[in-house]
């Protein structure tokens, strides 16, 4: 019985290898230049192996963004349902933020490819995924303006400010090189992109999470 146990989860193990081999490959030569062949060598199967869990590129691409956005999505849940004001709850999001970037640094490198190739029918897959990110946050922030506890700017505007912001200084540091040893500089750090996450969060829609506590 602890045979047939075993044998039955296999599939499901093979299928995450494949899935975040298929991340990191679709990061880094984006849907076009991707092959499925590239993610079989990466994972140590044949192309047909491949095949038997994703009938082609574009389920292994879907299947690859449902595991990003179901990872993000639950992790903005926890917190934005957690105790605390709307500014507080929001705050909250920018550490989940930052610790999914940091855990998943290809969720940035395909959403720039999808932003950068504009919107088309091929965008699609990604924005129907993006949308209740945009809606667990928008309603929270809703509901604190309703509450006049947040300022009444647009609430879009302000998370595609962060997620801008966050995007350039997390890439950003690839572009910046010393001469002298070649190596890339960091634009900031996971605490500096915190501050100033909190910072934009702060003066557009007048958030009051905690602040620091400064030492005398």
């Amino acid at each position: 019985m602890q045979q047939g146990a075993a044998v039955s989860q296999e599939p499901q193990s093979r299928r995450e290898v494949i899935l975040q081999a298929a991340e990191a490959i679709f990061a880094d030569a984006g849907y076009d230049r991707a092959r499925l062949e590239d993610v079989a060598l990466r994972v140590g199967i044949r192309r047909a192996s491949l095949l038997y869990h994703f009938r082609d590129k574009a389920a292994l691409y879907e299947a690859v963004l449902d595991s990003l956005f179901e990872d993000l999505i639950a992790r903005y849940r926890r917190v934005l349902a957690g105790d605390g004001p709307a500014g507080t709850r929001l705050e909250r999001t920018v550490d989940e933020w930052l610790d999914f970037v940091a855990a998943r640094p290809a969720f940035v490198h395909i959403m720039l490819r999808e932003l950068g190739n504009g919107v088309s029918e091929r965008s699609r897959p990604f924005a129907v995924r993006a949308m209740p990110v945009f809606t667990a946050l928008g309603d929270v922030i809703a509901a604190g303006q309703a509450e006049h506890a947040l300022r009444q700017t647009n609430g879009l505007h302000v998370l595609m400010v962060l997620a801008g912001a966050s995007s350039f200084l997390t890439l950003g540091g690839a572009l910046v090189v010393t001469r002298a040893t070649e190596r890339s500089l960091s634009i900031a750090d996971r605490d500096e992109q915190r501050e100033l996450l909190l910072a934009i969060f702060r003066k557009l829609l007048g958030t009051h999470g905690p602040r620091p506590v400064v030492e005398d």
